[in-house]
């Protein structure tokens, strides 16, 4: 784009706000007036950029702490100046400095690279950065990183390029374009996929924006919901009045609403393809909840004046979502499946030790989660874990979450004995409307946040008949109604129950099973039919995948798990309390042997060691002062109830020799 018309400069060229602002580029002359220069340099273009109020230079120098007036003095300092000079009266070719001439060369390339029509306040204030005088280059450089400055504008001002496709194939009818999910991050796909949910829970056969609202609430952490408060609008209020304002306006039940454009409403399509455009203004790689979230509240919809009925200033919550970032998931490659399958095993076995026959029963299906089959209509698996408290059954919950799910913060612990009423459903699936507990179901709320999860219901023989009831009705479609609406999904769910009846009657049909698979069929089926007779309903065996019994812990592997907690415990005191702690040989022995004579299984074995460690090293090292010494010893003896107690003393040459020579703390006591 060429900015002369031979020696003249051509104006038409040049956005009229930007003429207005600098009174046809007037104040350039007065700026070369002002310092007495000769010619025009980049300096005083810079210099009237400057005395524009509210421009973009303003702001960009205002962030960085300089007042327009502060810079417009150092900029004039810089200029050339001679006595006697005599400014230019006019903007001609003939009168430019070097350092201007190029710019405005460079100003017109920007304007046809950004796809301008004229030269901007942004394409200018580039050019003239870029192509400052050595003087003024100087002292810009020492106040400011002026390529990043430069870099930082382009981003946020220069040309958009053009965001991925969404939307595929481009240009083909709804029913055949999908959202292109690798285009979105990790919060995006959340926000997305609950949208979906929502809609399909509440038996709508496409998504609208009241559906995202409802996924853009959802959830912890959400930058909508920082935003509310931010302006002390309650998102569970809001939450509820859009649950109420949809519920019983489904067109039919079961509906499966998927991420294909026809799933979706136009107005929620205009939102998603707004949000990419977000994103690649913000020069993202892909689109994430804070792009969904500023696009839902750009484009006009009934969802969005909702929010704007509980009081939300749309333009004060943009201010607040685009300083926000999210902290993105780190998601595996999809080619890792097959490489984590082959170590989930050890994983599973080294979470819990001594029960090899129930993580075999249970990687059986976890290969099969993990290959991607699911159970049509019904969750991906369903265990019953029976046997002694402390035999590690919540363990291998906690490590299925990790193995099939990625964290064990995909594990939804609910612990029966706190549904022993009729009343407590509401604790379960959520009250009704009007009633306190709407919407806050403990079990619906995390299947609608993440239906890939493991579902523990421990002491299930404790819930009471309807809550009973409403699990068989779980266990048997993989859904669950919630009574603000909608109906949520979790047939991608794991469900474990576990239960302690009768465990010292159990952990006899151990007797005289043989190895292998035949010893699995048998245990199996002795299993079942005590169950049986220990009055567990038909119709829940029935919907079990698999009755696994927990064996009983004995001395070798309660010490295996007394010497994995003391190492637990001496790194914790070498990383919080800089000293290295030995551990007698025999300390995790005479551990499992106690824990061996009691039923309280692997957590005993977790007390004791932590108390045999911690607790009398924290008080030897309290009462030994400073200098605290740089390794201590650890032994143990027991007690007249049998419980070991830890011994503690200065670990030296001589003391480990001696066996105890030097100070020795128990519990509190210190002997020098």
């Amino acid at each position: 784009m060429r900015l002369f018309d031979g020696n003249e400069l051509d104006l038409d060229r040049f956005d009229p706000e930007l003429l207005t602002a600098t009174e046809a580029m007037g104040t350039v002359v007065v700026a070369a007036t002002a310092t007495g220069s000769p010619e025009l340099e980049s300096t005083h273009f810079l210099m009237a950029l400057a005395e524009i109020d509210g421009g973009l230079t303003q702001r960009v120098f205002a962030e960085r702490g300089f007042a327009a007036g502060q810079f417009r003095s150092g900029l004039a300092a810089c200029a050339a100046s001679e006595r006697g000079a005599v400014p230019p009266a006019f903007i001609t070719r003939d009168c430019l400095h070097p350092s201007a001439e190029k710019a405005f060369e460079e100003a017109g390339e920007l304007a046809a690279e950004w796809g301008l029509t004229r030269v901007t306040e942004e394409a200018l204030l580039v050019a003239m950065l870029r192509n400052l005088t050595d003087v003024a280059r100087g002292r810009l450089s020492a106040l400011v990183d002026l390529p990043q400055l430069i870099d930082g504008v382009v981003r946020e001002y220069g040309p958009t390029p053009e965001h991925a496709a969404v939307f595929a194939p481009e240009g083909a009818a709804p029913e055949e374009q999908e959202v292109q999910l690798d285009a979105f991050t990790p919060s995006g796909r959340r926000v997305l996929n609950m949208m979906a949910r929502e809609a399909e829970g509440l038996g709508f056969e496409q998504a609208d924006a009241r559906h995202l609202l409802l996924a853009c609430l959802a959830g912890p952490g959400g930058t909508l919901k920082l935003a509310l408060h931010q302006q002390d609008i309650s998102p569970t209020r809001l939450q509820e009045g859009v649950m109420v304002g949809l519920r019983g306006r489904g067109e039919r039940a079961g509906t499966s609403v998927s991420l294909r454009a026809a799933d979706m409403q136009t107005a929620v399509r205009h939102i998603v393809e707004e949000a990419a455009d977000i994103a690649a203004r913000e020069r993202a790689e892909q689109i994430s909840e804070k792009h969904i979230v500023m696009a839902f509240l750009t484009v006009e919809t009934l969802a969005r004046r909702l929010l704007l009925d509980y009081g939300l200033d749309p333009n004060a919550a943009l201010g607040i979502i685009g300083r926000h970032e999210i902290d993105e998931e780190i998601e595996p490659e999809p080619g890792e499946r097959r490489a984590d399958l082959e170590s989930v095993r050890e994983q599973l076995q080294s979470a819990v030790l001594g029960q090899q026959e129930a993580v075999d029963q249970v990687f059986r299906y976890v290969k099969r989660m993990m290959m991607g089959y699911s159970a049509s209509g019904r969750p991906a698996g369903v265990f019953l874990f029976c046997g002694e408290s402390g035999t590690g059954k919540t363990e291998l919950a906690k490590a299925l979450a990790r193995a099939i799910y990625g964290s064990e913060e995909a594990l939804v612990f609910l612990e029966m004995g706190q549904y022993q009423t009729r009343e407590s459903m509401n604790m379960l699936v959520g009250a009704p409307h009007g009633y306190v507990g709407f919407g806050e179901g403990k079990l619906t709320n995390a299947l609608r946040d993440d239906p890939r999860r493991v579902v523990l219901f421990d002491e299930f023989e404790k819930a009471h008949r309807e809550v009973y009831n409403a699990v068989l009705r779980f266990l048997d479609e993989g859904r669950i109604e919630d009574p603000a609406g909608p109906v949520r999904n979790g047939q991608e769910s794991t469900v474990v129950l576990t239960s302690n009846v009768g465990a010292g009657e159990l952990a006899q049909l151990w007797e005289g099973v043989p190895a292998g698979p035949d010893g699995y069929w048998e245990i199996r089926q002795r299993l079942r039919n005590k169950l049986l007779e220990l009055d567990f309903r038909p119709e829940l065996l029935n919907r079990v995948d698999e009755c696994i019994l927990f064996r009983d812990l004995g001395d070798r592997v309660l010490t295996a798990i007394a010497e994995r907690e003391l190492g637990k415990c001496t790194a914790w005191i070498a990383e919080e309390m800089g000293v290295e702690t030995q551990v007698e040989e025999d300390v995790a022995e005479q551990i499992g042997a106690f824990c061996s004579q009691s039923r309280e299984g692997a957590r005993l074995a977790h007390r004791v060691a932590r108390a045999v460690v911690l607790d009398p090293v924290i008080d030897f090292l309290l009462e030994a002062g400073e200098p605290a010494p740089e390794r201590v010893r650890v032994r143990a003896r027991a007690g007249r109830d049998g419980r070991p107690h830890g011994l503690v003393s200065v670990a030296s040459e001589g003391a480990e020799e001696a066996g105890g020579e030097g100070g020795e703390s128990s519990g509190g006591r210190h002997r020098r």
